[in-house]
């Protein structure tokens, strides 16, 4: 094996920033407003001549109707991105850097106090305003604020733009679509002083809340830019995107091989498309990186794909209605020319329009007149024909208020479906004619239409489908589903089994040193197409080149199997085969249930025989007990249960028959197997006192019925009698203990104590125990032999008892029914898994082993998978008196057993997540692990529910903590802990400051608690003053508490892979370079100041300014 270095280079997927000339950055608040144009008109109310325009918001019930931003980012990015236009036309004004929320950005200040004031005046007709707004409202009135403190007010400049709501400017039908006009006020926040932060990031002079507050907006900024760049040339579903995907006509040089093949199903109306994911990172020391990774996703196709280099034109759009499929969104459909009457057919119709986006495109039949006066206006025949095309882009199916809130007509041709009057035209006044008014007298009748007679009375448009859906789109525009054709989206249902094997299969083709290498190959491409740069603007300027940096490789733990053989650790991995545990489990008993062999033939063995062989040959070559006097081949034959398990209530009774039939077999006796062979089935059983000891099961005479009481015998040191006897020698009664009279070697007599005594059924023969050489030794049976209780050893033969013995241990409810359940599933669905461990868990109390078919038919190696499976049943045999681990763990250099720092006081090791239930669901699972062992093996477990939440609650986090805590201190003869490592899983990266100061207080008042009451009422705080009986480090158990995010964009390859191993070795560390800055002064803010009587003031050994934000450690 390769020799495992200390340290390692590596690279990684973060691109420094370098400033070059570093200025200040302007902060703009964007507000956008619905506004109207309108012709300005004099005192008289008349227009004035020749056209003078003024502007206006629109209003709703008297409020200025605004755009939300942050609910519709792309038209909120698509109106800025008009006034960078406009700006751009106007000359000398910076571009405008967004990123579609309420925070812009400028390199020099798009107007001040003056400027604005002469654009106001000057330029009143193109509907530009300014002014100052009210003191105490944005960033530099506010007081206290970093920038301007003292500000009285702020400035802001008004702009009138058009732009299209509904797609962009680069969309081809976009001269078919109509603009509308919005007003954007841009109100400056403040600035950002670029040098005076990073100088103070560099010297580590963060010292209090102002500064903070300047690095995360110089953050915010940063990553502001990073995306504006973005928007223009890539994809970016969303309204605050992290995420940007390459168009189709770049995928094909960089999707690869095992997604291209479904890039390019010419069939297909989605598409995989690979992009890029980035964030600005500040690290330690001042360091700026864009942190970039690849992501996939897929989307909805607007066109079938069509090879490079063909004409555009030719491209085929995917339409609703398929009508060589027959289908409406994918949804087949009987028959297109019937209108469609089937309610599960409607729904499923109905679902699948509300998950797409789409448009509406239809072209009109023109009439004579209307093309002689388009001539006229001069309009050649290309403009024509596309002014006689109509299109609504990227519409949804909306529900019409007016038509009982319906989203669609099932029926375009169907008066009972839906009808109109329509109230033709007057007729067009002739050139020349003079103005008159129209009288109502004079308009033609109203005409009854239904949508489909409509379009061809109006338009000229025939429908091919009459009798197919229409959908609403909103403000009351009906169409027909054979008008609409889908629009590029993301795909609402991109989680199937084929969606997720094409993402898996492009991260394998891309692993390793590859990982980083594709990153850095897409962000040179994306910068390339970024000609624009937005950073050059700023006087920033990103490196297309990975940092490459130094990482620890942290020490291998030691593993050592029975007689100290050790294990060979690679990459968090070892091999099992010829290991014997540490401190084997004994499987005294099992059953088998297999739900594969249903539909099997019924004179074949079941499937689930030949797993059982391996696992229960596996397991003693592994040092598990097995059962004793048991021959494995006629116990399968006997506790097997053959099931469908299509549905809980077959696993219910599969289980129940599972537990009655293992029951019979080893309790019961009814095969009569153990009377046969002489011997007796060995379990656990509870002693006198409640304590859990070896016994021997012996059966009853009589075994009708299910209500049999279980009887056995313990070691005679426990409990000596097992029977009451009648000798038929002087008519005496009296307790005694069945016995074994056996022949040994020599013909010697001996006479055996059960426990003693054993069957072997390889060999077909006896064994007996021989307690001066401590070895067993083949024996033959004899006979039983009574030894009556007394001082003295009195003998009785079976001939000499008068009547059938009296059984005397009734063990009933101390014996355990079965060690263990294996369940042979089908599939790996996740249904009668959990109804299996429903069962095992809750009704019976039974350790269950699930073992998937497939998995193991297809393994090459069986053995190495029944390893497996043994290593998981001997931690699930664990208990108190067989204390079973497979290994343990030790730290080679050191005496002692455990992991190093965990061993060298009583530390307590826990692990708590939090899973929430999908979708509406109101609930969270909060779980928790604690080790009980230096070894960090043996686990203790509970799980609590709480209300929908990241963070847990006082009340669950003091149930946790108290309950793993009292089980650590039992396990440990009562002893607690002296110190507690926390692993925390669950929680958002906006949420660690919360969780610090919630779920450690609520953690350390759990631990005051236990602490007073086994110390009892007089056990006060040596810091009392402070402690105040919430807890604190001097009363409490020293607490570390270790966030963890394995969600995270983070990559690390080596610099220079190995040609077998391009990953960098497991226990690969980074805690400097491009770690997050960390808040240190906060670290140390909340220390106590004062101390308890007669201690030393506090010393923390952290550097209250050393940044590091924490580390990345690596597993594979």
């Amino acid at each position: 094996p390769m020799e495992r270095p200390t340290q390692l280079s590596v690279k990684t997927n973060y691109f420094k920033v370098n400033f070059d000339q570093v200025g200040e950055m302007i902060q703009y608040e964007v507000q956008i407003h619905d506004a109207v144009r309108k012709k300005k008109k004099d005192a008289d109310g008349n227009i004035i001549e020749p056209w003078e325009f003024e502007f206006a918001l629109k209003e709703v019930r008297g409020v200025a109707k605004e755009v939300h931003v942050e609910k519709v980012g792309q038209l909120s990015r698509r109106i800025l991105a008009a006034l960078n236009r406009e700006n751009g036309r106007a000359g000398n004004i910076p571009p405008l850097t967004f990123d579609g929320s309420r925070m812009a950005y400028a390199p020099q200040r798009l107007f001040t106090e003056e400027t604005a004031e002469s654009r106001r005046q000057t330029n009143v007709a193109s509907g530009s305003g300014s002014g100052r707004g009210d003191s105490g409202r944005y960033g530099p009135a506010d007081t206290g604020n970093f920038n301007a403190p003292q500000a009285p007010s702020t400035l802001y400049n008004d702009y009138y733009v058009k732009a299209k709501s509904t797609c962009d400017e680069s969309d081809e039908m976009a001269d078919r679509v109509k603009s509308y006009w919005y007003r954007i006020r841009l109100t400056e926040v403040g600035t950002i002083p670029l040098r005076h932060v990073l100088e103070n990031l560099t010297r580590h002079q963060i010292r209090d809340q102002e500064e903070l507050n300047k690095v995360e907006r110089l953050r915010q900024a940063l990553d502001v830019m990073l995306k504006s760049g973005s928007f223009s040339v890539m994809h970016a579903p969303g309204k605050s995107p992290r995420r940007f995907y390459f168009k189709e006509e770049e995928q094909e040089s960089i999707i690869g091989r095992n997604l291209g093949s479904l890039f390019r199903d010419g069939r297909s109306t989605y598409e995989p498309l690979v992009g890029i994911s980035q964030a600005i990172r500040i690290c330690t020391n001042g360091g700026v990186f864009v942190n970039a990774d690849s992501c996939i996703n897929f989307f909805d196709r607007e066109y079938f794909y069509q090879p490079q280099g063909r004409p555009l034109q030719d491209r085929t759009p995917v339409r609703l209605l398929d009508r060589r499929e027959a289908t409406i969104c994918g949804v087949r459909v009987r028959d297109l020319n019937r209108k469609i009457e089937d309610r599960k057919l409607r729904e499923d119709i109905k679902k699948a329009i509300e998950n797409v986006t789409f448009h509406v495109e239809y072209e009109r039949t023109p009439t004579p007149e209307w093309l002689d006066r388009q001539r006229d206006r001069g309009k050649s025949d290309a403009q024509i024909r596309r002014m006689c095309v109509f299109t609504r882009r990227n519409q949804k199916m909306k529900r019409d208020a007016k038509k009982e809130n319906l989203g669609i007509f099932w029926s375009a041709d169907d008066p009972r479906e839906h009808s109109f009057a329509f109230q033709p035209r007057p007729p067009r006044r002739k050139d020349g004619e003079p103005e008159k008014e129209v009288k109502p007298e004079d308009l033609p009748p109203p005409v009854t239409h239904t949508i489909a007679s409509y379009f061809r009375e109006r338009y000229g448009i025939e429908l091919k489908y009459p009798h197919m859906p229409c959908v609403h789109i909103g403000k009351g525009e009906w169409y027909p589903i054979e008008f609409m054709f889908q629009a590029f989206q993301k795909s609402r249902d991109a989680n199937s089994t084929t969606h997720v094997k094409s993402i898996l299969s492009y991260y394998d083709e891309n692993a390793g040193t590859y990982c980083v290498e594709n990153v850095t190959r897409l962000m040179s491409k994306m910068m390339q197409l970024q000609h624009d740069d937005v950073f050059r603007q700023f006087g920033l300027r990103r490196s297309d080149e990975p940092v490459e940096l130094t990482a620890k490789v942290l020490q291998v733990p030691s593993l050592a199997f029975d007689g100290d053989v050790g294990a060979n650790l690679r990459n968090g991995s070892w091999d099992l085969r010829d290991k014997r545990f540490w401190r084997a489990a004994e499987l005294n008993s099992f059953a088998v249930i297999d739900f594969d062999s249903a539909r099997s033939d019924p004179n074949r063995p079941p499937q689930s025989r030949r797993f059982m062989d391996n696992v229960l040959r596996v397991m003693k070559r592994h040092n598990m007990s097995m059962p004793r006097n048991v021959d494995y081949n006629i116990a399968l034959e006997n506790v097997t249960v053959i099931s469908s398990g299509h549905n809980p209530e077959s696993v219910y009774i599969a289980f129940r028959q599972a537990i009655d039939r293992a029951r019979d077999f080893y309790l019961m006796d009814r095969t009569r197997y153990f009377r046969n062979n002489k011997v007796w089935f060995k379990t656990y059983a509870l002693n006198p006192i409640g304590q859990a000891c070896d016994a021997l099961i012996i059966p009853p005479e009589t075994t009708h019925g299910d209500n049999c009481s279980v009887y056995g015998m313990l070691p005679a040191d426990v409990h000596f009698q097992t029977h009451e006897i009648r000798s038929r020698v002087g008519d005496q009664e009296g307790e005694a203990r069945i016995m074994v009279k056996v022949r040994a070697q020599g013909s010697r007599e001996i006479i055996l104590d059960p426990f003693n005594f054993k069957y072997c059924p390889d060999s077909r023969s006896h064994m007996g125990f021989n307690p001066d050489r401590k070895e067993w030794l083949p024996v033959d049976f004899h006979s039983y032999i009574y030894k009556v209780y007394g001082p003295a050893d009195t003998y009785v033969t079976e001939q000499e008892v008068q009547a059938r013995p009296k059984l005397l241990l009734d063990i009933t409810w101390q014996v355990e029914r079965v060690a263990m359940v294996f369940c042979y599933l089908r599939d790996d669905s996740t249904d009668t898994y959990s109804q299996v461990k429903m069962m095992g868990h809750y009704e019976y109390g039974v350790p269950t082993q699930c073992i998937v078919s497939k998995n193991f038919g297809k393994q090459r190696n069986p053995d190495q998978y029944c390893s497996n499976i043994a290593l998981k049943c001997n931690t699930k045999l664990f208990n108190k008196w067989n204390n079973a681990m497979a290994w343990k763990t030790q730290d080679p250099t050191q005496p002692g057993e455990g992991i190093p720092w965990v061993n060298e006081a009583p530390t307590m090791v826990i692990g708590i997540d939090v899973s929430h239930g999908l979708g509406q669901d109101s609930i969270s699972v909060v779980a928790a692990s604690a080790c009980m062992n230096p070894s960090c093996i043996q686990m203790a477990q509970t799980v609590k529910v709480q209300s929908k939440s990241d963070i847990i609650s006082r009340q669950v986090m003091t149930g946790i903590t108290k309950n793993l805590t009292m089980q650590f201190y039992q396990y440990n003869n009562n002893m607690l802990p002296q110190r507690v490592l926390v692993y925390r899983d669950g929680v958002s990266e906006g949420q660690f400051t919360t969780l610090m100061t919630t779920e450690v207080s609520y953690m350390k008042k759990a631990f005051y608690d236990i602490i007073e009451a086994i110390r009892g009422p007089d056990f006060t705080c040596p810091n009392a003053h402070n402690c105040k009986k919430n807890g604190c480090c001097f009363c409490t158990p020293l607490m570390t508490y270790v966030i963890c995010q394995s969600q995270h964009s983070v990559r690390i390859v080596p610099s220079r892979p190995h040609p077998k191993d391009k990953n960098v070795p497991s226990g690969t560390a980074v805690d400097e370079v491009i770690m997050d800055y960390r808040d240190g002064f906060l670290a140390t803010k909340d220390v106590p100041k004062e101390h308890p009587p007669g201690g030393s003031a506090m010393a923390v050994f952290e550097q209250p300014h050393e940044f590091g934000y924490d580390f990345l450690l690596t597993a594979q």
